[in-house]
């Protein structure tokens, strides 16, 4: 079974006992061992996977690492572990970082809880652990993007001089967009600064930063819109040749018309999708009442039904029960202020 197919399995057992796993051992046994072995580790091999592994550090005479994965007899990873309530804090991670200062060869440590996961080394400092991971996820919810960066750490692909190479890359990035989410919910001074100086000459008051900053945040929502509309429209300007193979699907009635409306939500729901899922797996199907929105052509697989008969519009969008809750629109690019809801909906059904 391929990793990301692996994963999403785990991920699907893990909502349906994680209320009944309430120990760090029970976390262990139900979701991180299947974790491990998903990565092609053989959990019952004492040659590749080692639990409560002796760590001598320091003065901490036979403290215990929860994981150790070995290759060649000496340990390539070590897993701390806590049980699946626990929020995963700074402090959890002191074993793992006293060992890295103790083992030369250590460069990767996990502390996990079973569903989020957290993968340190010593970028900043050899054999001093970071502060902060590379690398981190939410096996509840997750791109397909994690499953490629996890498999360079799987048993038929570790290679700690590769992980190294692209760890750096993956900490500054995760870092970044950080940043770029906190300037982008209240750009700080400093950025309303540069950013003022690259358009205006004059003399940057007090009051005229404070007016400045409000039509920064107005400028950043309308450069990402403008850039999802390059896409969209990318998207729906696929020359006639190359969609001879993307049938859209209409009920055969005569009473019933496919408008261009319902076929622009059709076409931007394709483009919101396409980083999850190829645009060829979205379907129309257009009923008396509705116009339906689907994935691989399956009624049991709706992403989002649009209400275009009389004058008020409406979407409707559907929860993990499969309950619709229709909201108002007011012209088509209003999906894109539900595009989350979109998103979530159709990760249920991969």
């Amino acid at each position: 079974m391929d990793l990301i197919d692996s994963l999403k399995n785990l991920s699907q057992k893990i909502t349906k006992l994680k209320e009944s796993v309430t120990t760090e051992e029970a976390t262990k046994n139900a979701f991180i061992m299947p974790f491990i072995a998903a990565l092609g580790y053989d959990v019952f091999n004492p040659n590749e996977v080692v639990p409560e592994y002796t760590a001598d550090v320091g003065i901490k005479k036979g403290e215990r690492i929860d994981y150790a994965i070995l290759k060649d007899d000496c340990p390539i990873i070590l897993i701390e572990c806590k049980k699946v309530a626990v929020e995963l804090l700074s402090e959890h991670s002191s074993q793992l970082y006293r060992y890295f200062a103790t083992d030369s060869k250590i460069r990767i440590g996990v502390l996990t809880n079973g569903i989020d996961y957290q993968f340190y080394s010593d970028l900043d400092e050899l054999h001093v652990m970071d502060k902060k991971p590379f690398f981190e996820f939410n096996l509840l919810n997750f791109p397909d993007s994690v499953a490629n960066e996890l498999k360079k750490f799987s048993k038929s692909s570790f290679d700690i001089d590769k992980i190294l190479n692209t760890a750096s890359d993956l900490k500054y990035m995760k870092d970044t967009k950080k940043v770029l989410q906190e300037l982008w919910n209240d750009p700080k001074e400093e950025f309303v600064k540069f950013i003022a100086g690259q358009v205006y000459s004059g003399v940057r008051t007090k009051n005229f930063l404070s007016q400045f900053s409000e039509i920064l945040k107005k400028a950043l929502k309308e450069f990402i819109h403008d850039e999802i509309n390059k896409r969209l429209n990318a998207v729906i300007n696929i020359p006639a040749d190359d969609t001879i193979n993307e049938p859209i699907i209409v009920e055969e009635k005569p009473e019933i018309v496919t408008t261009e409306e319902e076929l622009e939500i059709f076409y931007t729901t394709r483009a919101i999708l396409s980083d999850i899922v190829e645009p060829t797996r979205v379907f129309i199907k257009d009923f008396k009442n509705f116009c339906n929105y689907c994935l691989d052509d399956s009624s049991q697989k709706t992403l989002v039904r649009a209400y275009f008969n009389n004058e008020k519009k409406f979407l409707g969008f559907f929860d993990e029960n499969k309950k619709e809750q229709k909201v108002q629109i007011n012209s088509m690019s209003d999906i894109f202020q539900h595009k989350d809801k979109l998103i979530e909906t159709c990760k249920r059904y991969l």
